[in-house]
């Protein structure tokens, strides 16, 4: 995975096949996100892991992450995966473990969605951190 910074404060890592260890990719996205900190940090973390996680197992190549602030206060994170027709499922917390990463997503987002488009989709979340 590497990072190619990008003008007004975005970044975009690309994800590979396999899954990244937890720990390396929250090191990545802190990078990018610099000034974000404590528990919002945490919330931008957690909702950046699961929708990387959810890319790396159930949609295609090519994946990618871009992370911008489109506003004051606010980090917003997209993946980009190569399955339009693969949409995400909001699971429930009654579920063994796998399943409730979407329910994560959306106690942590102020806002999040998919967007398919002809041959990919992004699953985006916008968390605030201020």
């Amino acid at each position: 995975m590497s990072t190619v910074d990008l003008p007004r404060d975005d970044a975009v890592l690309e994800l590979p096949d396999e899954p990244l260890s937890r720990a390396d990719l929250e090191r990545r996205i802190a990078s990018a996100v610099p000034g974000v900190r404590g528990d919002r940090l945490a919330d931008v973390l957690t909702v950046a892991a699961e929708l990387a996680r959810n890319a790396c197992l159930h949609a295609n190549s090519p994946r990618r992450m871009r992370l911008n602030r489109p506003r004051e206060g606010v980090v917003r994170i997209e993946v980009v995966d190569g399955s339009p027709g693969v949409l995400p499922v909001l699971g429930r917390f009654d579920q063994s473990w796998h399943g409730r990463g979407l329910v994560v997503v959306n106690r942590l987002a102020e806002h999040w969605g998919c967007q398919p488009h002809g041959d990919h989709k992004v699953v985006w979340a916008e968390v605030r951190h201020g």
